[in-house]
């Protein structure tokens, strides 16, 4: 009797191998095998439905149904970080599996510790400013070449004019050649009347024909000179008289006569000309040394700003710590990280886990696995979607020579970072 219950149980233990399946999660417990009449089989609870997703509870949860076959295609959509599929599965110690697993990788960054002081920028304003750019361009005299030029380096206070008036005077406006003296004789003495007394002065004269003496002789006779021969001649002589003024002293001056002529510059026309002379003196600083100094000596022409655009520019400046000022020490943290995600095959066997393999670390996220079992044989791919079309990586490879169970389903194992618990979709044909 016994042996005959026994057979009726395998027999139907095989007829509920499955050939494919398709668990959608759609119902709120996970007893049955999808819409199967196959059981899953909780080999380490934990697994159940919450949302509409496979929902593992902990970390190791693992169920799994028969199948007609060792090999098969398992194909895992939804997958979070630490779920996947398991295959070959046998009791809780012994399964393998391929599952997502996600690593938060750093970089190493060199960071500024303290800052030194400085003269930094502590304070801004909005409107024109060299910072902001150029608006609009002029041309304009620059420096072209530079050279060591005298310049003052001290002064001391003097008096000078601080204010100035301006008056009209007369002067030449055309010039022209003329003949001039250009020598003279020694000084001639002169004199002219310095004192006057009254004295009687001829007011008219009469003029008549009578003899004039043009020889004389001496007669002893006579006792004297006489006139020896004459002629005609005509005399003058005063026939009235008035009082007029006489001198009395004389004063002498030298003068000179010219002896030589030339050619001189003389003033032919005049004008009015404006001449400025101070009208207010005060202290003025005047240079007592010199030095040289490096200055400009040519220029050329140059375009410069002529207005420079609006913008947030410094207006204030303050001195201590600032970042500004270049750091004074260092140290070294990690910056820049980032999930990456990769996809581990796992053999577990007599209650041992090993790695066998895994594909490489990559930034692009996870959401999809296809394991292949063909044989010996066993290949694994990772997507970045649900449709299973964009791999992400390389094929991960491995082979087993060993007894295989034909029991798949899913499980939940250890991600490094951002552990995940639910599978959207798990398909087996």
């Amino acid at each position: 009797m016994s042996r005959k219950k026994r057979k009726i149980n395998v027999v139907a233990s095989r007829l509920k191998a499955l050939l494919s399946l398709v668990e959608n999660f759609s119902r709120s417990t996970l007893t049955n095998a999808g819409a199967t009449s196959a059981k899953w089989r909780h080999v380490v609870s934990g697994w159940g439905v919450s949302g509409g997703k496979g929902t593992a509870s902990s970390i190791g949860a693992l169920i799994s149904t028969m199948f007609a076959s060792t090999d098969a295609v398992l194909r895992v959509k939804g997958t979070t970080s630490g779920t996947g599929a398991a295959f070959w599965v046998t009791d809780a110690g012994n399964w393998w599996s391929v599952t997502k697993n996600t690593t938060n990788i750093c970089q190493s960054c060199t960071y500024c510790g303290a800052y030194n002081s400085c003269s930094y920028c502590s304070s801004t304003a909005y409107g024109p400013d060299s910072s902001c750019g150029c608006a609009s361009y002029t041309t304009q005299s620059c420096c072209s070449q530079y050279g060591n030029v005298q310049v003052c380096t001290a002064y001391t206070n003097q008096s000078c004019c601080v204010a100035y008036q301006t008056t009209y005077t007369s002067c030449c406006s055309y010039y022209v050649q003329e003949e001039c003296c250009t020598s003279y004789s020694a000084p001639i003495m002169g004199s002219y009347c310095v004192a006057y007394s009254s004295g009687t002065c001829c007011a008219s004269y009469w003029t008549f024909t009578g003899y004039c003496c043009t020889s004389y002789t001496y007669s002893a006779y006579k006792g004297g000179v006489v006139c020896a021969a004459g002629t005609s001649c005509t005399q003058t002589i005063c026939d009235s008289y008035y009082s007029c003024p006489q001198c009395t002293a004389y004063q002498n001056y030298y003068y000179t006569v010219c002896t030589g002529y030339g050619t001189c510059t003389n003033c032919a026309a005049y004008t009015t000309c404006a001449q400025t002379s101070c009208s207010q003196y005060g202290t003025c600083q005047v240079c007592t040394a010199y030095g040289f100094q490096n200055q400009c000596v040519a220029y050329t022409s140059c375009t410069v700003c002529a207005q420079y655009n609006q913008c947030n520019y410094c207006n204030g400046y303050s001195y201590g710590p600032n970042s500004s000022c270049g750091c004074a020490s260092y140290f070294t943290a990690n910056c820049a990280c980032q999930d990456h995600h990769k996809i581990d095959l796992v053999k577990k066997v007599g209650g041992t886990e090993t790695v066998i393999g895994s594909t490489t670390n990559l930034t692009t996220n996870i959401q999809g696995i296809k394991v292949t079992l063909s044989g010996n044989n066993i290949t694994a791919q990772a997507y970045s979607d649900t449709n299973l079309t964009s791999q992400v990586g390389s094929d991960l490879t491995s082979t087993h020579s060993g007894q295989k169970s034909k029991e798949h389903g899913i499980i939940s194992r250890a991600s490094n970072v951002s552990q995940g618990y639910t599978i959207d979709e798990f398909r087996v044909n």
